[in-house]
């Protein structure tokens, strides 16, 4: 039910653009958490350090259901881990991924609400996915 787009395949699609078809660029028309690749806008939430504590920001995201397979190129959400450590991430309490420092995590859920925590600290992130395509 969920899914998870593999570091491997983010890493090519950064130093290799058009091996999959994929650029990831901000987009400041759909708003300052949206990742556009190809044909698909989707939130992103950063993992930081905001004030010593590290944070989810935002920490709620509202996504409709994704049908489909999750790829590179489309996906409901993202994670990006912009500290300089790596972050081992749960999902709805359990271990779900281990985020490197600068790692783009594109993510997919069933619908429903999901709930993202890094271990061993206070940040959290609940995804509310709902509807259909």
């Amino acid at each position: 039910m969920f899914q998870s787009v593999r570091r491997i395949a983010i890493t090519a699609a950064f130093l290799v653009p058009g091996l999959i078809g994929v650029s990831i660029a901000q987009a400041s028309a759909a708003g300052p958490n949206a990742i556009v690749t190809s044909g698909h806008i989707g939130p992103n939430s950063n993992l930081k350090i905001k004030a010593g504590d590290l944070k989810f920001s935002p920490s709620v995201l509202e996504v409709p259901v994704k049908p489909g397979k999750c790829k590179a190129n489309s996906y409901q959400f993202s994670i990006t881990n912009t500290t300089s450590k790596s972050q081992a991430i749960t999902l709805n309490g359990a271990r779900w991924e281990t985020l490197s420092p600068g790692q783009l995590e594109p993510v997919c859920t069933g619908e429903g609400t999901s709930s993202f925590a890094v271990t061993g600290t206070g940040a959290m992130l609940t995804v509310n996915s709902t509807g259909g395509a």
